[in-house]
């Protein structure tokens, strides 16, 4: 059926044989022509009329440009895939693992440890590039690309990562060790305040130690004895002075050790310090401990150094810390002078020196310059430049 529009709005119809053929509109008497089919419109017209009567066949239709293509190759239908590899998967959790443990160890390990990640992330280097070939081989059988591909490139991207943290970690610590130095400084400065005053109070320095006047036997550390001195008078007014550091009175005290004899850089033992005197031969203290009744100390004023207080070591940080009312200091060798100092650092060690200047003395320091500073009264000249090397 064939369906015609006049232009004054009528619609008409005809049979598929009128196709081609003038009509006459009913309404307004308009002349039209019958469309004929697209298989008809390539055809002669002596075709045409043939067709038409149905002494002949329609013949068959060219083929257009794109008809050939379409029905020579048919569309491929998609296919989901049968499974994910395995591979791709475990390269995926071992790149997220191998990230979250550069991290981690850049901030708690040393440099050495990237090797580590390092590692790891060849290892997942190798699954990953193994994940795609299966994927690919597959041909379609096997998901997986974007896993392995993003395994690859978080294990790589973790290596780097390490670096960040370990610097940060680093940075760190170097404050935080600066604050410590610093700490120690002024914990040092106070006990010099505190030393200065008992002298100028009694003249001299406190000895290294209280002793039982009737026995020398030691009782109370001279870090009790400078309590009034750096605002803890009613710590001092608690001991019992004429009993010793562990007697049952005086032994709980010790839980009560004021923050300045305290080790900042590296921690000590509980109510344990590591700031002492250096006591024994060719030491502001040559005869303590006493030898017994009748053997008094020698008392040491700022006045007696011949060598100058700037010269003399008076308070040194020591290797060994001691309960802080112990009467016990470092028990100095001349002929192994540095075997005994040092805590805070590794490299370095403090010392107050007996006009109240605090220093970090650096290990390389040679042992003879060291015995020169601890001897108040060797008479020879020290090369402080040298101190800092």
């Amino acid at each position: 059926m064939i369906y015609i529009n006049c232009s004054c709005g009528e619609s008409l119809q005809t049979g598929d044989e009128h196709a081609g053929r003038r009509i006459r509109c009913p309404k307004c008497q308009t002349i039209l022509t019958a469309p004929m089919s697209a298989e008809e419109e390539d055809l002669p017209a002596a075709s045409l009329d043939a067709v038409r009567s149905g002494q002949a066949p329609l013949p068959p239709a060219v083929d257009g440009p794109n008809d050939r293509y379409e029905r020579e190759t048919p569309r491929r239908r998609y296919t989901p895939p049968e499974a994910t590899s395995g591979k791709a998967v475990f390269s995926l959790v071992l790149g997220l693992l191998i990230l979250v443990g550069a991290m981690v160890l850049g901030f708690v390990a040393p440099i050495w440890a990237v090797a580590i990640p390092a590692a790891f992330g060849l290892l997942n280097l190798v699954l990953a590039l193994m994940a795609i070939a299966e994927v690919k081989r597959s041909k379609g059988r096997l998901a997986g690309f974007g896993l392995a591909l993003a395994g690859l490139i978080v294990g790589l991207v973790a290596v780097p990562l390490y670096i960040p943290g370990y610097l940060l970690k680093e940075s760190t610590s170097r404050v935080r060790m600066a604050a410590a130095r610093t700490q120690e400084s002024n914990n040092l400065k106070q006990i010099a305040i505190s030393l200065h005053a008992h002298h100028d109070v009694f003249k001299q320095l406190p000895q290294p130690g209280s002793e039982d006047p009737a026995t020398r036997k030691p009782l109370l550390s001279w870090r009790v004895h400078i309590l009034p001195y750096v605002g803890q008078d009613h710590l001092y007014r608690q001991f019992r002075l004429n009993e010793p550091w562990d007697s049952p009175h005086n032994l709980p005290l010790a839980e009560r050790m004021p923050a300045l004899f305290q080790s900042v850089g590296k921690p000590a033992p509980a109510n344990h310090t590591t700031y002492q005197f250096l006591v024994g031969p060719k030491t502001l203290f040559p005869d303590w401990p006493s030898k017994g009744p009748g053997a008094l100390p020698r008392k040491r004023s700022l006045i007696s150094i011949s060598d100058g207080s700037s010269n003399t070591f008076m308070v040194a940080e020591s290797n060994k810390p001691v309960l802080w009312t112990k009467p016990e200091d470092i028990d100095y060798d001349p002929a192994r002078p540095r075997s005994s100092l040092g805590w805070s650092m590794p490299d370095r060690f403090f010392a107050l020196f007996a006009d109240g200047s605090v220093r970090t003395i650096s290990n390389n320091v040679p042992e003879e310059t060291l015995r020169l500073l601890v001897d108040p009264s060797d008479g020879m000249p020290i090369n402080h430049d040298a101190l800092d090397r």
